[in-house]
């Protein structure tokens, strides 16, 4: 969901670059799966977080974005890294197009939860083991940080 913040900048430049800050999280519940989701607007599949809003710290809006997309309380939360430039571009199916600087968090999820996809902004939910990355299809902003963290090999790259 766009911000009105967001809105108002999109107002003096229509669907060119904007560069934003964002929280993304990193969760996993306590067998070592991570939370893989699927936005309404792209069939590939991506990270829990979103957009730091105006006058919000990045880890109010990793805990806020965590809680509307999923339903989840993230808890033992960590910085794991910041990520920007070219990578981390989006061209979104309205034709906005975005740069993100992103504070990447690792997270727990509480172990009597389960999420659920809010049908907002999400679609689906999925757990997966970090080994089978791989396996799914993600849009090239959540490939190229599993990439930077280690956690998946690059498309270019040997196994």
């Amino acid at each position: 969901m766009t911000s009105d913040y967001v809105r108002r900048l999109r107002s003096h430049v229509g669907r060119d670059w904007l560069l934003l800050p964002s929280a993304v999280a990193l969760v996993e519940r306590n067998s070592g799966e991570l939370l893989l989701v699927r936005q309404v607007d792209m069939m590939d599949w991506s990270l829990p977080g979103g957009a730091i809003e105006f006058g919000e710290t990045p880890m109010q809006a990793l805990v806020r974005e965590v809680a509307e997309e999923t339903g989840l309380d993230i808890v033992d939360v960590e910085l794991a890294t910041v990520v920007g430039g070219p990578r981390y571009r989006v061209v979104y199916a309205n034709g906005d197009q975005v740069e993100y600087t992103s504070a990447i968090y690792r997270g727990r999820c509480r172990a009597d939860q389960e999420p659920v996809a809010d049908g907002v902004e999400l679609v689906e939910l999925c757990w997966c083991q970090p080994e089978r990355l791989g396996e799914y299809q993600m849009i090239p902003y959540a490939h190229n940080l599993l990439v930077d963290l280690g956690l998946l090999v690059a498309k270019d790259e040997p196994a």
